[in-house]
């Protein structure tokens, strides 16, 4: 399933007009059980807190789709410079912007074995070579976008390394901008 590139365009727009630092707190700590985010188009802001550029801030669109097995529940793309933000990007792994449903550019996946968060805290990955069906990497480079509220308006949470390649890190927020078109 693709959708056409000038609808991402246009939701990008979108998303830099709609989504400021002042719309974007500092998040607390994740609560046991936060929901997953749904699928649709958001605009989204990364607050760097930590890393070469800090403090710093890049806003952006995302895109989550639904997907085809329990692996993959939710799969999606992003359009923004992370390197704004210090976030450090895997070059082997699929690009933030990949909107191959076998290699996405974000993959939602609920974390079972992080000590330091709630069982079950949905994550968000990006640029990491974990983003491929089958693949499950915890090294190398990468973001995680840890969830720690979502509702119908959208989610919100802390973002930083998803491998042990570490740079920024920092905090975001993702406001809903439409529900997916039909497909």
């Amino acid at each position: 399933m693709r959708y056409p590139a000038l609808f991402t365009t246009a939701i990008a727009l979108l998303a830099v007009w709609s989504c400021t630092t002042s719309d974007c707190p500092r998040p607390d700590r994740p609560s046991a059980d936060a929901p997953a985010p749904s699928p649709g188009n958001y605009a989204i802001t990364f607050v760097a807190t930590v890393g070469a550029t800090a403090p710093s801030t890049v806003s952006g669109a995302l895109v989550l789709v639904p997907g085809k097995s329990a692996d993959t529940p939710l799969y999606g793309w992003l359009s923004a410079d992370l390197s704004v933000v210090s976030a450090p990007l895997d070059p082997e792994a699929p690009l933030p912007s990949s909107q191959d449903p076998n290699r996405p550019g974000v993959l939602l996946r609920i974390i079972a074995s992080d000590h330091s968060l709630p069982h079950g805290t949905p994550v968000l990955t990006i640029g990491t070579p974990s983003n491929q069906l089958g693949v499950q990497v915890e090294d190398g480079a990468g973001i995680g976008l840890w969830v720690d509220r979502a509702n119908e308006t959208g989610f919100s949470g802390q973002w930083r390394a998803w491998g042990i390649v570490q740079a920024g890190s920092g905090y975001f927020c993702a406001q809903r901008q439409s529900s997916l078109p039909a497909a």
